[in-house]
């Protein structure tokens, strides 16, 4: 008899692909009152038309820098999500991520930050930083199991319809050698200031 227990281990987390879009727009508009509860997108998501998720959508798959999109994927369905951008600290990123309500509480969030923390610190990143409410206790279990360490507490405006208003600040820093010039850089992405200068006629 075939084992179809659910298992962590065979969630494949990896950038979004065009052909995901069915799986991810049918997951995100499953999970917006669950987003809502800590996340101030789920919120404002709930007004988006499928047109306008698609448009969304398209800038998740084009990751265009200093931005990344990461799908968390059992059986080529999406049961969540990861963003990755520029954090507070210098040569810093942070993490935003939910998980489908059907799968919270099973490792999934675990996996997903702990694969792509260490994608971080391969291409450069010091350290990473992610923000959870002091109530969110599921998401500060996830940053405790990936040894991330408590860096400070404040006071926020609350986005999430659970939100006490108490942050918690947590980070992770890069245990490899460390580029002193940060994450590494694309041939575009280093064109990029210069080609700004040319259209403006200023190089």
């Amino acid at each position: 008899m075939f084992n179809t227990k659910f298992e962590s281990r065979f969630v494949e987390v990896r950038h979004f692909k065009k052909e995901d879009y069915p799986s991810f727009l049918e997951c995100i508009k499953n999970n917006l009152d669950n987003m809502a509860d800590y996340l101030g997108e789920g919120r404002f998501f709930k007004g988006f038309s499928d047109f306008e998720f698609s448009n969304l959508f398209r800038g998740y798959v084009a990751n265009e820098s200093p931005f990344e999109y990461f799908g968390g994927f059992y059986k080529d369905n999406c049961i969540g999500m990861v963003a990755m951008c520029p954090g507070f600290a210098k040569y810093g990123a942070e993490f935003i991520y939910w998980v489908d309500k059907d799968h919270m509480g099973q490792g999934v969030a675990t996996k997903m930050v702990n694969e792509l923390t260490e994608h971080a610190f391969r291409i450069g990143y010091w350290n990473i930083e992610c923000h959870t409410d002091a109530t969110n206790i599921g998401s500060q279990k996830v940053l405790e199991k990936n040894s991330f360490g408590l860096a400070d507490r404040y006071t926020s405006e609350p986005r999430g319809l659970k939100d006490s208003g108490e942050m918690i600040a947590w980070i992770k820093f890069n245990p490899y050698s460390r580029n002193p010039f940060g994450p590494k850089k694309s041939a575009l992405d280093l064109l990029k200031p210069r080609t700004f200068q040319l259209n403006n006629g200023t190089f």
